[in-house]
């Protein structure tokens, strides 16, 4: 049996604009108005070099391309540009990260692509945070249209998932957003196999939190995963499976492999370790490796992930034997708030953005459901086998 060796992550900002105006975002100020089109060729060339390299064969199964922004469908025509280009090759993939707001935009993309080629990840809070935070530019609340536009893609056959951001001041909404999955599940899950609704939170790990409110912070979490666990047990007992993400009961957490696996290409050309070091006050430090125009561009790009690569698989001593079972500690956060003065030790300070307290608790919680799981199924067997089926 052949062992996978995974995927390399391409990450492509299409353009740094975007048609929303979401409170929360990392991004800041979206003035920047420069795109890649005219270096749309050259970029081509760089793709199929990396591609076509021994290291990469070596390394790697599958090149995935992301579409990043801003919002990528404002610069469709790159997008369609690229995945014509390579949308023939097996093991190359593509991926949009969107706001789904713009059905016209996302529908001129897919209409000039291959549809099976492409997989597509909505920005979806819960209705209950969405309406609050993830709003147009004149402050109108956005769910009811994106959620439109989810169904109408679902039903032309696209691949299509939901990403929830949970920010800092709606801890106690993340209940109502679970519940909102839940019945966004129920609706959907006849459509068909290629409409994913999971929820699949990310605690905002970029706005800044005081070290005296993350007690609070944290007992609100508790108290709303705490519901949110008890309504999962029925929801596993229902269809055999999580509908929120994080739950797993296992040590099954993994590092992020920015600059290791994944590089990110921003509208000037120059790359990063990832998307998320575009905006950081320490991008450059991040940018080793260089524009698409230099001659040396993938030898770069190869020395950044090889320099990376171990730090990603280091496990910290303050990490070995934590009881969480989900860790999305952000290494670009840590770099940017971290007080060490090594570069390396600065990427992998991960308790420095004050978000172990939520992981450590919920890994309790998990651990608890998944004991409580494991003796229903034990006693069950009709449990286990639905379980079965759907792995």
């Amino acid at each position: 049996m052949k062992v996978s060796k995974g995927s390399f992550t391409l990450e492509i900002t299409t353009t740094a604009l975007c048609n929303l105006g979401c409170s929360y975002c990392f991004e800041g100020v979206k003035t920047d108005t420069r795109r890649l089109d005219d270096k749309v060729e050259i970029l081509k060339v760089r793709i199929k070099e990396f591609y076509d390299s021994a290291w990469f064969k070596e390394n790697y199964d599958e090149l995935m391309i992301d579409f990043w922004g801003g919002e990528p469908t404002l610069n469709g025509n790159l997008i369609v540009d690229i995945m014509k280009e390579f949308q023939h090759i097996e093991n190359i993939g593509f991926h949009i990260y969107t706001n789904g707001y713009n059905r016209k935009r996302l529908e001129n993309v897919l209409d000039n692509v291959d549809l099976k080629k492409i997989n597509i990840q909505f920005s979806y809070d819960g209705k209950n945070i969405n309406d609050k935070f993830r709003l147009t530019h004149s402050g109108k609340p956005t769910s009811a249209q994106v959620i439109e536009n989810f169904e109408y893609f679902a039903r032309k056959g696209a691949n299509l998932s939901l990403k929830a951001t949970v920010p800092l001041k709606s801890m106690t909404g993340m209940l109502a957003a679970w519940r909102d999955y839940k019945q966004l599940y129920e609706r959907f899950k006849d459509i068909g196999p290629n409409c994913r609704v999971e929820y699949a939170p990310t605690i905002d790990y970029v706005t800044d939190l005081p070290v005296d409110e993350l007690p609070g912070m944290v007992a609100d979490f508790r108290k709303e995963m705490l519901m949110i666990a008890k309504e999962e047990i029925e929801f596993v007992k229902k269809y055999g499976h999580h509908l929120c993400t994080w739950f797993n009961g296992g040590d099954a957490k993994s590092h992020c492999q920015s600059g290791a696996s994944m590089h990110a290409i921003n509208v000037d050309g120059n790359s990063y370790a990832c998307h998320g070091s575009l905006y950081s006050p320490n991008k450059e430090l991040m940018g080793s490796g260089g524009n698409i125009d230099d001659a040396d561009f993938i030898d770069k790009v190869i020395k950044m992930a090889t320099t990376y690569q171990p730090k990603a698989r280091e496990v910290s001593d303050i990490c070995k034997g934590c009881v969480a079972t989900t860790c999305m500690i952000c290494p670009v956060s840590s770099l940017d708030n971290s007080k060490q003065e090594d570069y390396f030790d600065r990427w992998t300070d991960r308790w420095v953005n004050n978000m172990c307290g939520f992981f450590k608790t919920f890994g309790e919680i998990d651990r608890t459901v998944q004991a409580y799981l494991d003796r229903d199924l034990a006693v069950k067997p009709e449990l286990a086998e639905k379980e079965k089926e759907t792995q």
